[in-house]
């Protein structure tokens, strides 16, 4: 009688990982939350950062508008009517830049489907409604956010005081600071995650999985004739180094049985392999000897267990010759061990794996081995092959190893999505601190007329400058290193189990990043403000 029922996604991710077995074909498991909401939360990091670069610049350029502001106040302006002049004005600017932001998305979401296997996104406007009422919340949300500190504190000045003279504003205060420093800090955390990634993905290439990830294509076959007859097809292609056949494969088709050594018992990952398998695969034997050809022994009663079983059953003295019963039925015999094999790539921790011999009665796959530079003429020349043993099935070769493969896409994808965002964040930040240089420049051209008469140095001209800005820098460096460096390893530690983790090099790289960016976008008008004739600067004043 056979019964079904729903299982909940969270408790089968359980059972898929535990020692529960679950027969048939599993579900894998997905990307865990920290990892889908990454980008989610980065969108809102450069939505704020938008926000600070807006308000800083609202502020560092408000004293221009001061005589205007003293001027409409004089005549009767009301502060209600200047602050839904700023707060208009700013909503302006932001419904301009989402009607862009909607144009650009439109190229950008194909762009990001071709990034990812089996994702197909599209935008729909006209036919969500909430989504359009998020939108347009957003925009005023933003606009508040962006303009209503200088439309508040701008509005409250007396007109007494502007036309006077006696009032100054514009260039660096305190709050402008804090937002310029938390600007270059989300810059750097972008640039932390980017470089990260991008060297955990040649980290990841060059890991040692226990057998070959390059170089290796599995054909799935239908029996020892099938196979045979698509060996000898292959057999004469020079270009093809081995040739075996196994009943299962190392990273992608396994099973899991109970294992009993003594009082000790564990889940094991089972693979059936078959002559040859273990030099195609580039599988070394360590300790003992591998099976032996066409050796019933061998197929009946002997097993090589990878370093990691012997680990699991704590086996300090010699494994070879281990007695091990499976399934609680059936005995067999530890003849060698062979370095660890991570089935599952570096998404979990790597697990005992136990090796079979199998009879070619057995038989599910042909493993064909080749140079990396001959792969894919090795694979067409394997599609021909199979044309002629089995016209009317279709070829299904893998010329790579999936978990591999995976593994690069979402380094490779993630490396393009936070470079991406990284560039935008740079952009931003070095327009606002180009912005408060300028201004911080002008407010303080007196002061350098005076002293360059003075005889100052150019140092010391450089100090009155750009010294705060070096200072902001500084700061913003440490706060976004610590929060790229938490976040980013949260993510990938919640992506794979192996991985590289962040170190020093990564943090200087992205401060040094910072730094190069910031004397691009400044440097020419701290030079400006080196070069500049102290007479005309005191004539004018």
């Amino acid at each position: 009688l056979s019964e079904y029922y729903l299982q909940n996604f969270e408790t089968l991710a359980a059972d898929f990982f535990g020692d529960t077995w679950l027969s048939g074909e599993q579900l894998r498991w997905g990307f865990p939350p920290s990892a889908v909401l990454g980008p989610g939360i980065m969108a809102v990091f450069l939505l704020l950062l938008a926000c600070f670069n807006f308000t800083n610049t609202s502020m560092a350029v408000s004293g221009r508008r001061l005589r205007e502001i003293g001027i409409r106040k004089t005549m009767g302006g009301r502060r209600a009517q200047l602050i839904a002049q700023f707060l208009g004005e700013s909503l302006v600017l932001c419904s301009a830049a989402l009607a862009l932001g909607m144009v650009l998305a439109e190229f950008l979401a194909p762009l990001y489907n071709s990034m990812w296997d089996g994702i197909e996104l599209s935008i729909h406007y006209l036919d969500n409604p909430g989504f359009i009422a998020f939108l347009a919340g957003l925009v005023i949300l933003t606009a508040i956010i962006g303009g209503s500190y200088p439309a508040f504190y701008v509005s409250s000045f007396r007109p007494v005081a502007i036309l006077k003279g006696k009032l100054k504003f514009g260039g660096t205060t305190g709050l402008t600071r804090v937002l310029l420093t938390l600007q270059f800090a989300i810059s750097v955390l972008c640039i932390v995650a980017a470089i990260a990634y991008l060297r955990n993905a040649m980290y990841q290439r060059d890991y040692d999985l226990g057998y070959a990830t390059n170089g290796v294509i599995l054909a799935p076959v239908s029996g020892v004739n099938e196979f045979e007859a698509f060996r000898n097809e292959l057999a004469t292609d020079r270009r093809v180094q081995n040739i075996a056949g196994s009943g299962g494969h190392v990273s992608d088709y396994y099973y899991r049985i109970p294992v009993k050594y003594e009082s000790a018992e564990h889940f094991v990952e089972t693979i059936g392999i078959g002559d040859g398998y273990l030099e195609a695969m580039d599988i070394d034997v360590v300790e003992g000897r591998g099976f032996s050809v066409d050796s019933e022994t061998d197929r009946k009663e002997s097993v090589l267990v990878s370093k990691e079983f012997v680990r699991k059953f704590g086996w300090t003295d010699n494994p070879i010759g281990k007695r091990i019963v499976v399934a609680d039925t059936l005995a067999l015999y530890v003849v060698g061990v062979v370095n660890d094999i991570y089935t599952d790539g570096f998404w979990k921790q790597v697990a005992p794996v136990m090796l079979r011999y199998v009879a070619p009665e057995d038989y599910r796959y042909l493993v064909a081995k080749a140079s990396p530079g001959n792969l894919l003429a090795v694979n067409s020349a394997m599609k021909a092959a199979w044309k002629k043993v089995s016209p009317n099935t279709l070829y299904e070769g893998i010329p790579y190893d999936r978990n591999l493969r995976t593994s690069e896409t979402i380094n490779g994808n993630v490396v393009k999505v936070f470079s991406f965002l990284g560039a935008i964040a740079i952009l931003m930040s070095a327009t606002g601190l180009f912005a408060m240089v300028s201004l911080n420049i002008i407010r303080k051209m007196k002061e350098i007329g005076v002293r360059k008469v003075f005889g100052a140095s150019a140092a010391n001209v450089m100090r009155v400058v750009g010294l705060e800005f070096l200072i902001i820098m500084a700061v913003a460096s440490v706060l976004g290193g610590v929060l790229g460096f938490v976040a980013t390893d949260s993510m990938m530690d919640a992506i794979w189990e192996y991985y590289r983790r962040i170190d020093a090099l990564t943090l200087l790289a992205a401060a040094g990043l910072l730094f190069a960016v910031a004397i691009l976008s400044a440097g020419h008008k701290v030079l400006s403000a080196l070069r500049v004739n102290p007479v005309h600067i005191l004539r004018d004043e």
